[in-house]
């Protein structure tokens, strides 16, 4: 547990770059020290959120965030099973 919590202490994220895909789909690239993550937001399903985020992307206000909790199949002790990562 203690490697985890620093990784997700050390993944510091740079500029998050929006991809518009087609249609109701969008992807932004988080860009972070291990590595990129691809975002994917369903423009369709929660327009409202998705457009939300985006609009957060493209001021810079996500720009130098850090991850403050990480949940995978294996570290998630809840019913359903859920794996995310939430930045602060």
């Amino acid at each position: 547990m203690k490697h985890v919590l620093l990784i997700i202490a050390c993944l510091l994220a740079t500029t998050p770059t929006p991809v518009l895909a087609q249609s109701e789909q969008a992807k932004v690239l988080l860009e972070t020290v291990f590595g990129d993550i691809e975002i994917g937001l369903y423009l369709d399903r929660a327009p409202t959120t998705a457009r939300n985020f985006l609009a957060l992307v493209a001021s810079g206000h996500l720009n130098g965030g850090s991850f403050n909790r990480t949940v995978t199949y294996d570290n998630d002790n809840g019913v359903p099973k859920i794996e995310v990562i939430q930045e602060a």
